[in-house]
Protein backbone atom coordinates (compact mmCIF):
# COMPACT_ATOMS: atom_id res chain seq x y z
CA UNK A 1 0.00 0.00 0.00
CA UNK A 2 1.54 3.12 -0.83
CA UNK A 3 1.92 6.18 1.60
CA UNK A 4 -0.23 9.31 0.97
CA UNK A 5 1.95 12.40 0.83
CA UNK A 6 0.59 16.35 1.37
CA UNK A 7 2.32 19.41 0.79
CA UNK A 8 1.89 23.01 1.88
CA UNK A 9 1.86 25.53 -1.16
CA UNK A 10 0.02 28.79 -1.67
CA UNK A 11 -1.85 28.85 -4.38
CA UNK A 12 -4.41 31.87 -4.23
CA UNK A 13 -5.11 35.49 -2.99
CA UNK A 14 -8.03 37.62 -2.58
CA UNK A 15 -8.05 41.85 -3.24
CA UNK A 16 -9.93 44.40 -3.03
CA UNK A 17 -9.94 46.88 -6.05
CA UNK A 18 -9.78 50.84 -4.86
CA UNK A 19 -12.02 51.89 -8.19
CA UNK A 20 -15.40 49.98 -7.84
CA UNK A 21 -15.14 48.11 -4.62
CA UNK A 22 -14.79 44.64 -6.18
CA UNK A 23 -12.68 41.33 -4.91
CA UNK A 24 -10.47 39.89 -7.32
CA UNK A 25 -9.88 35.86 -6.43
CA UNK A 26 -6.83 34.65 -8.19
CA UNK A 27 -5.31 31.29 -8.53
CA UNK A 28 -1.89 30.21 -9.53
CA UNK A 29 -1.50 27.69 -12.45
CA UNK A 30 1.14 24.26 -11.48
CA UNK A 31 4.46 24.65 -10.16
CA UNK A 32 5.89 22.07 -8.33
CA UNK A 33 6.18 18.48 -8.71
CA UNK A 34 3.59 18.23 -5.80
CA UNK A 35 0.94 19.95 -8.76
CA UNK A 36 2.03 17.85 -11.75
CA UNK A 37 1.05 14.89 -9.74
CA UNK A 38 -1.90 16.13 -8.71
CA UNK A 39 -3.20 16.94 -11.73
CA UNK A 40 -2.37 13.22 -13.07
CA UNK A 41 -5.13 12.09 -11.00
CA UNK A 42 -7.65 11.96 -13.12
CA UNK A 43 -10.41 9.77 -11.91
CA UNK A 44 -13.77 11.02 -11.07
CA UNK A 45 -15.14 11.40 -7.24
CA UNK A 46 -18.01 12.41 -5.80
CA UNK A 47 -18.22 16.87 -5.42
CA UNK A 48 -20.08 18.16 -2.17
CA UNK A 49 -21.67 21.51 -3.55
CA UNK A 50 -22.41 24.01 -0.70
CA UNK A 51 -25.28 25.58 -2.00
CA UNK A 52 -29.09 24.37 -0.57
CA UNK A 53 -30.58 21.72 -2.43
CA UNK A 54 -27.83 20.54 -4.82
CA UNK A 55 -28.42 17.08 -7.27
CA UNK A 56 -26.72 14.04 -6.42
CA UNK A 57 -24.23 12.03 -7.69
CA UNK A 58 -22.26 15.33 -8.88
CA UNK A 59 -18.35 13.96 -10.16
CA UNK A 60 -15.55 16.23 -10.65
CA UNK A 61 -11.64 15.43 -11.02
CA UNK A 62 -9.92 13.78 -8.13
CA UNK A 63 -6.62 15.43 -7.89
CA UNK A 64 -8.00 19.31 -8.43
CA UNK A 65 -10.71 18.38 -5.94
CA UNK A 66 -8.17 17.09 -3.56
CA UNK A 67 -6.05 20.75 -3.63
CA UNK A 68 -8.94 22.46 -3.23
CA UNK A 69 -10.50 20.81 -0.36
CA UNK A 70 -7.03 21.49 1.20
CA UNK A 71 -7.48 25.07 0.79
CA UNK A 72 -11.65 25.60 0.95
CA UNK A 73 -11.81 25.99 5.23
CA UNK A 74 -9.51 29.39 4.56
CA UNK A 75 -11.51 30.29 1.44
CA UNK A 76 -14.74 29.87 3.43
CA UNK A 77 -13.28 32.11 6.25
CA UNK A 78 -12.47 34.74 3.69
CA UNK A 79 -15.41 34.75 1.76
CA UNK A 80 -17.81 35.17 4.58
CA UNK A 81 -15.92 38.49 5.64
CA UNK A 82 -16.15 39.81 2.18
CA UNK A 83 -19.96 38.10 1.52
CA UNK A 84 -22.81 40.61 1.23
CA UNK A 85 -25.85 40.92 -0.93
CA UNK A 86 -24.73 42.50 -4.27
CA UNK A 87 -21.08 42.44 -3.35
CA UNK A 88 -19.18 41.51 -6.60
CA UNK A 89 -16.00 39.00 -7.22
CA UNK A 90 -14.48 38.15 -10.01
CA UNK A 91 -12.92 35.03 -9.80
CA UNK A 92 -9.74 34.05 -11.66
CA UNK A 93 -6.67 31.32 -12.60
CA UNK A 94 -4.62 29.95 -15.13
CA UNK A 95 -4.73 26.07 -15.41
CA UNK A 96 -4.61 24.10 -12.14
CA UNK A 97 -5.29 27.68 -10.75
CA UNK A 98 -9.00 27.77 -13.52
CA UNK A 99 -9.87 24.34 -12.18
CA UNK A 100 -9.67 25.68 -8.30
CA UNK A 101 -11.56 29.03 -9.77
CA UNK A 102 -14.37 26.87 -11.11
CA UNK A 103 -14.50 24.43 -7.83
CA UNK A 104 -14.56 28.18 -5.67
CA UNK A 105 -17.71 29.72 -7.82
CA UNK A 106 -20.27 27.84 -5.68
CA UNK A 107 -18.63 28.41 -2.25
CA UNK A 108 -18.59 32.41 -3.59
CA UNK A 109 -22.66 32.36 -4.39
CA UNK A 110 -23.10 30.40 -1.13
CA UNK A 111 -21.69 33.16 0.49
CA UNK A 112 -24.20 35.40 -1.45
CA UNK A 113 -21.82 37.21 -3.67
CA UNK A 114 -22.34 38.33 -7.31
CA UNK A 115 -19.68 35.86 -9.20
CA UNK A 116 -17.97 36.38 -12.58
CA UNK A 117 -15.53 34.06 -13.44
CA UNK A 118 -12.47 34.52 -16.46
CA UNK A 119 -10.03 32.28 -16.45
CA UNK A 120 -7.39 30.82 -19.01
CA UNK A 121 -6.31 27.39 -20.50
CA UNK A 122 -8.64 25.22 -18.24
CA UNK A 123 -8.62 21.89 -18.11
CA UNK A 124 -11.89 19.87 -17.42
CA UNK A 125 -12.78 20.23 -14.36
CA UNK A 126 -16.07 17.65 -13.87
CA UNK A 127 -18.20 15.16 -15.91
CA UNK A 128 -22.06 16.37 -16.89
CA UNK A 129 -23.37 16.40 -13.68
CA UNK A 130 -21.33 19.18 -12.38
CA UNK A 131 -21.71 21.60 -15.61
CA UNK A 132 -25.49 20.70 -14.80
CA UNK A 133 -25.08 22.42 -11.48
CA UNK A 134 -22.42 25.03 -12.45
CA UNK A 135 -24.86 26.16 -14.75
CA UNK A 136 -27.73 26.53 -12.09
CA UNK A 137 -26.14 28.56 -10.22
CA UNK A 138 -26.55 31.06 -12.87
CA UNK A 139 -30.64 31.16 -11.89
CA UNK A 140 -31.83 33.35 -9.30
CA UNK A 141 -32.52 31.45 -6.23
CA UNK A 142 -30.44 29.11 -6.99
CA UNK A 143 -28.46 30.34 -4.14
CA UNK A 144 -27.87 33.22 -2.07
CA UNK A 145 -25.36 34.28 -4.25
CA UNK A 146 -25.78 34.37 -8.46
CA UNK A 147 -23.23 33.20 -10.81
CA UNK A 148 -23.44 36.03 -13.57
CA UNK A 149 -20.65 35.09 -16.52
CA UNK A 150 -17.97 32.60 -17.30
CA UNK A 151 -15.53 32.56 -19.73
CA UNK A 152 -12.47 30.30 -20.68
CA UNK A 153 -9.85 31.69 -22.39
CA UNK A 154 -8.02 29.18 -24.59
CA UNK A 155 -5.71 28.85 -26.96
CA UNK A 156 -6.15 26.08 -29.79
CA UNK A 157 -2.97 24.73 -29.66
CA UNK A 158 -2.69 24.08 -26.05
CA UNK A 159 -3.61 20.36 -25.37
CA UNK A 160 -4.33 21.34 -21.78
CA UNK A 161 -7.74 22.63 -22.24
CA UNK A 162 -8.19 19.25 -23.63
CA UNK A 163 -6.84 17.33 -20.53
CA UNK A 164 -8.41 15.01 -18.76
CA UNK A 165 -9.13 12.99 -21.96
CA UNK A 166 -9.45 9.20 -19.84
CA UNK A 167 -11.45 8.81 -18.77
CA UNK A 168 -13.63 9.80 -21.08
CA UNK A 169 -16.87 11.97 -19.77
CA UNK A 170 -15.23 15.31 -19.09
CA UNK A 171 -16.76 18.31 -19.96
CA UNK A 172 -16.18 22.34 -19.77
CA UNK A 173 -18.21 24.79 -18.08
CA UNK A 174 -18.54 28.04 -19.28
CA UNK A 175 -18.21 30.07 -22.87
CA UNK A 176 -15.10 29.35 -24.71
CA UNK A 177 -13.19 32.41 -26.43
CA UNK A 178 -10.85 31.30 -28.93
CA UNK A 179 -6.87 31.84 -30.01
CA UNK A 180 -4.32 30.30 -31.75
CA UNK A 181 -0.85 30.75 -31.07
CA UNK A 182 1.71 27.77 -31.81
CA UNK A 183 4.66 28.21 -30.69
CA UNK A 184 6.06 24.87 -31.25
CA UNK A 185 6.58 23.80 -27.73
CA UNK A 186 3.90 23.51 -25.38
CA UNK A 187 5.92 25.00 -22.71
CA UNK A 188 5.26 28.19 -24.62
CA UNK A 189 2.23 27.71 -25.77
CA UNK A 190 0.59 27.35 -22.43
CA UNK A 191 2.50 30.19 -20.81
CA UNK A 192 0.30 32.28 -18.92
CA UNK A 193 2.01 35.86 -19.51
CA UNK A 194 3.70 35.68 -23.05
CA UNK A 195 1.16 33.59 -24.73
CA UNK A 196 -2.24 34.21 -23.01
CA UNK A 197 -2.04 37.38 -21.34
CA UNK A 198 -0.30 38.57 -24.80
CA UNK A 199 -3.48 37.49 -26.89
CA UNK A 200 -5.82 39.26 -24.51
CA UNK A 201 -4.25 42.59 -25.25
CA UNK A 202 -3.45 41.78 -28.96
CA UNK A 203 -6.41 40.18 -29.95
CA UNK A 204 -6.10 40.59 -33.68
CA UNK A 205 -2.44 38.93 -33.94
CA UNK A 206 -1.94 37.06 -30.73
CA UNK A 207 0.77 35.31 -31.71
CA UNK A 208 3.78 37.08 -29.58
CA UNK A 209 7.07 37.96 -31.76
CA UNK A 210 9.00 38.44 -28.95
CA UNK A 211 7.92 35.36 -26.52
CA UNK A 212 11.11 34.22 -25.75
CA UNK A 213 12.44 37.74 -24.73
CA UNK A 214 9.36 37.85 -22.62
CA UNK A 215 10.16 34.17 -21.22
CA UNK A 216 13.49 35.43 -20.05
CA UNK A 217 12.08 38.41 -18.69
CA UNK A 218 9.72 36.65 -16.46
CA UNK A 219 12.29 33.75 -15.87
CA UNK A 220 14.37 36.17 -13.90
CA UNK A 221 11.93 37.98 -11.66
Amino acid sequence: MGVEKTATEPFGCIAKSNADGAFYLVFRGSKSVADFLVDAETDPVIYTAPTPNPPSGIQVEKGWYAVYNGLVDDLRDQLQQIGGAGQKLIITGHSLGSTLATLAVPDAVANCLLVYQYNSASPMVGFESFRTYYDSLKVIGSGPGLLKDTFRLVNTADTVPNFPSKPSGYVHVGTQVSFKADYGAEQKTHDPCCSYAYAIYNPTAPCNPTHDACALTNNSL
